[in-house]
């Protein structure tokens, strides 16, 4: 360090040399004493420095070797996780091709089984045209067969009407010099809508009526309808006996045959059986004088036989 000069000013000629040594000397040891002390302290700034850079590096060395350290941990479950990824990756990517075969059989089957369901559909129309065929000879079949059950009942119809009367033929058929006749009625009975009809010229009860008609292979005439009524009334004379009683049930009117009386020709007020009932008669029955009226069975009328023809038109045999 260099020294200094330093002047003296007014007043200070009364120091003496030495005391000017003195001084200077002390100036010197104080500046070097200070010098010294600078040095001391900047020496002791420099080391607490470099202490504190080392504690500072020193740190820093321990913080990236534990962060190296975990790093490192890290790396190698990084490491683990990539291996076990990587077998999943390779386990996917067997599954994927897996599913890739699995989706190609799927499509194939699909496509076959598309094929064998238009085929099954195809065969479903045939299988419904068919249907429909059959169902419509069927339709045709059951008409036919209806058809040929009238016939085959109009047939055994007429079969047994022939037959009832085969020990009657004598009487609905005779002979000429080149034929034998065969006529729908016996003769003396009269034709009208598919039937015969006998108009009696003697008279008896009506059990008795019933029984001739019977024997003719007949029955007493059933009414059943206005226009039969007209005919019997205009064809008969007098009061006959019809097959009307109410015999099996008082007060219930049926027909020889069995059916109940639907509709009635019945002569105004009738029937009335109060005299038969004070009389103690129980059974009445019907005789026909252009209206109905009942009467007891025991009294004697006229009565009139009804039957089937024998065939429609006169048989030439």
């Amino acid at each position: 360090m260099p020294f200094q000069s330093f002047s003296v000013g007014p007043g200070e000629d009364d120091y003496d040399e030495s005391d000017y040594y003195s001084t200077q000397e002390e100036a010197r040891n104080r500046l070097r004493s200070q010098g010294k002390e600078y040095g001391r302290r900047c020496c002791k700034c420099i080391i607490v420095s470099l202490a504190v850079l080392c504690v500072t590096l020193f740190i820093a060395v321990i913080y990236q070797g534990v962060n190296c350290r975990n790093l490192t941990g890290e790396l190698s479950t990084m490491k683990v996780a990539a291996a076990q990824h990587s077998d999943k990756y390779g386990i996917l990517d067997k599954e994927k091709e897996q599913l890739q075969k699995n989706v190609s059989m799927t499509v194939k089957n699909m496509t076959d089984l598309q094929a064998q369901y238009n085929q099954l559909q195809k065969n479903y129309m045939k299988l419904e045209e068919t249907k429909n065929k059959l169902i419509s000879e069927k339709n045709n079949y059951q008409q036919q067969c209806s058809s040929l059950q009238k016939d085959k009942d109009e047939i055994q119809k007429n079969y047994d009407a022939l037959l009832s009367k085969l020990p009657l033929l004598q009487k609905y058929c005779h002979t000429t010099e080149k034929e034998r006749v065969c006529d729908p009625c016996p003769q003396g009975w009269e034709k009208h809508n598919g039937q015969c009809y006998y108009f009696s010229t003697s008279v008896t009860t009506w059990n008795e009526s019933q029984n001739n008609c019977i024997k003719e292979a007949a029955h007493l005439v059933t009414v059943n309808s206005e226009e039969e009524q007209g005919f019997i009334t205009k064809e008969g004379s007098s009061s006959y006996w019809i097959g009307l009683t109410d015999s099996a049930e008082e007060g219930v009117w049926r027909w020889v045959d069995g059916t109940d009386l639907k509709q009635g020709f019945w002569l105004y007020g009738e029937p009335d059986n109060k005299d038969q009932q004070s009389a103690g008669i129980k059974a009445n029955c019907v005789i026909n004088s252009k209206e109905w009226k009942d009467e007891p069975c025991e009294d004697q009328y006229r009565w009139i036989c009804e039957t089937q023809t024998l065939h429609p038109k006169p048989l030439h045999i």
